[in-house]
């Protein structure tokens, strides 16, 4: 097996991007205010350069996701058995992309997102192409339906059927939307039909299909708002209720076409982690183990294109190694392993008959690489990046860590530090502790643009994986139930003090910086600790907890959603307790607040608020992102906001900061003061 460089085709490729649009950015980005040594700000902060790459179902060609020269997302299709192909580009204007699937060799569906608003109520409407790529020409499906109930969400993709190769199964009822249905709809069809090929049922409003396009789960919600619904059919069709398994925290993980008779359901175990077994939809009994560790939840089973064995089993641990069953993953798993040292190597995607793949490669201080594979020709070429300039080393080294809270829990994270650094050579280093968002979620030893930005800059990073974080068993998780602010806003500051214990942080140079719930971390951080931190920085964070909770209200199964911050009346004297915006008053340190203006996730209101309230307070800077919405997806946003927070840390970092040298600045003064 030889390895290559870049190919013809994959040069064809970067040359079509340098064309597609000019580069261009605001001239106050072009000037570097903060060193960051041999890097420059564009090698963090810009969009990544690939994305999403996926190939199709006979690996004929190849679709991915690339950012333009100037940051504009654009969608790339090749045909990999032609070299006479060129490259088929596509963008989508104000529209963002979603997900992409290849549902035949030749046809593609690309779901893409716009924030809007409905009644009043600020949302994200979704909406499906159809990309034909042997004819080189897309469409949007359902140009005619204008009927209420499905007017937001219209990428609800199921999957195919098996044996009618021009339709998909779309879940969506036009009448209700709180009453969903699936249909079979044609790719031509610029409308839902009115057959239903899977009818509503009562309080259901998710639906899962098998790979052979059998609806045969439903997921749902009761009145209350509290407990969930389960139902699963059996092989005769007949549904059965097995809302029992969700209250025992098991998830329904995959459908098996081997046995229409039975699911694949993951339950804790003794140690909190999870054990997925084939589960009797009929009986309700549990049956043989399909996979688990004593270590690790799986997160995911990634079935052949029949849906009768298992390709890959995903684990959640950076410590679980994901088990490869198919033997042609595993052996590319394993030249991947041989070819790549010292990273973690895995397939991304592959073909139905495994002939194509691509291959990725990383480390917590290198980028993804990505490699195609192709099976006939027995070689393995490089494909492209997600960060081009930074194929050598990153500046920034992880390291694993873990210290104790003040109740006994064993809270694990990560530090990374400057280069050439290790936890036994930093001393006194400013830091930044940053929590993640979720909170139910995790982070992991991977490589992750805006660390390696900071630790470029000459700060070491703290990430902690609190407690409510993903990934540790079901009682970690737990145990960040309505503690916003509360036990797991105590991990870090616990955390915090394990650094300067450590002697790894100078006490008087640590700021808290955090987006999404991280970004509420941070500012309930310096409520909770003022004398603590130096600042703190919040991107699209969470300032009041009520507001929340009432927002959650204008969605469906919205209030099911928020259950475990607390309810609007019965947790009302607590939700105002551990919201920021309440306790104003109580912040003494300098704050940088930044949101996108059509962040549908958090709203921006939240952010606009806190601006307010503080004005006659704590020390602060307000930055409001043009068009932004929750992930930073704009390159001019995110590369805004990347040197606005440089500049913030350069100012309040240097020494700990006065009342008198802090300054106070509003991008959009209207807004902050709505």
């Amino acid at each position: 097996m030889q390895q290559h460089g870049p190919t013809a085709r994959t040069k064809a490729i970067a040359a079509l991007l340098a064309v597609v649009t000019p580069f261009a950015l605001c001239s106050r980005l072009e000037a570097a205010a903060v060193d960051l040594g041999a890097y420059a700000l564009e090698d963090f902060a810009r969009l990544p350069n690939v994305g999403q790459i996926r190939l199709s179902r006979g690996g004929t060609h190849l679709s991915a996701v690339y950012a333009s020269e100037a940051g504009v997302p654009t969608l790339l299709i090749q045909n990999l058995d032609d070299d006479s192909y060129e490259p088929y580009a596509a963008s989508t204007g104000d529209w963002r992309f979603n997900w992409t699937n290849w549902i035949s060799d030749h046809q593609l569906l690309v779901s893409v997102t716009l924030p809007t608003r409905l009644g009043g109520t600020p949302v994200s409407v979704t909406r499906l192409f159809v990309i034909d790529a042997r004819e080189r020409k897309g469409w949007l499906m359902f140009t005619k339906q204008r009927s209420p109930g499905f007017i937001q969400i219209q990428d609800r993709f199921l999957g195919t059927v098996a044996g009618k190769p021009d339709h998909i199964l779309i879940q969506g009822n036009p009448e209700r939307a709180d009453a969903p249905a699936v249909k079979l709809v044609k790719l031509s069809a610029m409308r839902l039909p009115n057959r239903h090929y899977q009818r509503p049922a009562a309080r259901i409003y998710s639906w899962e299909a098998d790979k052979l396009g059998n609806v045969r789960y439903g997921f749902g919600i009761r009145r209350n708002d509290e407990e969930a619904i389960a139902r699963l059919k059996d092989a005769d069709g007949t549904w059965h209720n097995h809302s029992g398994l969700l209250e025992r925290a098991c998830e329904v993980l995959e459908l098996p076409t081997h046995d229409l008779n039975e699911a694949w359901v993951q339950c804790p175990t003794d140690t909190g982690f999870g054990d997925v077994r084939a589960f009797d939809v009929r009986t309700g009994e549990f049956g043989e183990q399909i996979a688990g560790h004593p270590h690790s939840d799986v997160s995911n089973i990634k079935l052949n294109a029949r849906g009768d064995a298992i390709d890959v089993v995903y684990y959640e641990s950076d410590e679980v190694e994901n088990d490869y069953r198919n033997p042609t993953l595993a052996a590319l798993k394993a030249l991947a392993d041989k070819n790549f040292e010292d990273t973690y190597n895995f397939v991304a995607h592959w073909s139905d008959d495994y002939s194509k793949a691509i291959i990725g490669s990383t480390s917590d201080d290198a980028p993804t690489h990505y490699y195609l594979y192709n099976g006939a020709k027995k070689r393995l070429d490089y494909f492209t990046s997600r960060y081009p300039k930074m194929m050598e080393r990153a500046p920034g080294r992880m390291f694993g860590v873990e210290f104790t809270a003040r109740d006994g829990l064993v809270i694990p994270g990560y530090v990374t530090l400057p280069v050439d650094l290790t936890l036994k050579t930093a001393k006194g280093l400013p830091f930044i502790v940053h929590p993640h968002g979720g909170p139910h979620a995790r982070d992991y030893f991977s490589y992750d643009w805006m660390t390696q930005m900071l630790t470029a800059a000459g700060y070491g990073v703290l990430q902690l994986n609190f407690r409510g974080s993903t990934g540790y068993g079901l009682e970690f998780k737990n145990a960040g139930k309505k503690q916003w602010g509360q036990a797991m806003q105590d991990d870090i500051t616990d955390g915090t003090r394990w650094l300067i214990d450590q002697g790894l942080a100078d006490a008087s140079r640590i700021c808290i910086f955090g987006s999404s719930y991280g970004g509420y971390a941070a500012l309930m951080g310096v409520v909770k600790e003022p004398e603590m931190y130096a600042c703190a920085a919040s991107l699209n964070g969470v300032s009041d907890l009520r507001e929340i909770v009432r927002d959650a209200g204008d969605y469906i199964g919205g209030e099911y959603g928020v259950r475990h911050i607390g309810r609007l009346w019965r947790d009302r004297s607590m939700l105002r307790t551990n919201s920021p915006r309440e306790r104003v008053d109580e912040i003494r340190t300098p704050v940088m607040l930044a949101h996108g203006e059509k962040d549908r996730v958090v709203r921006v209101s939240q952010s606009r608020r806190m601006a307010k309230a503080m004005k006659n307070g704590a020390l602060w800077r307000y930055l409001e992102l043009p068009d932004g919405n929750h992930h930073l997806s704009l390159q001019a946003n995110r590369m805004l906001f990347a040197r606005t927070l440089l500049e913030f840390l350069t100012e309040h970092m240097a020494q700990t900061p006065t009342a008198e040298a802090a300054a106070t600045t509003v991008s959009r003064p209207q807004d902050a003061a709505g």
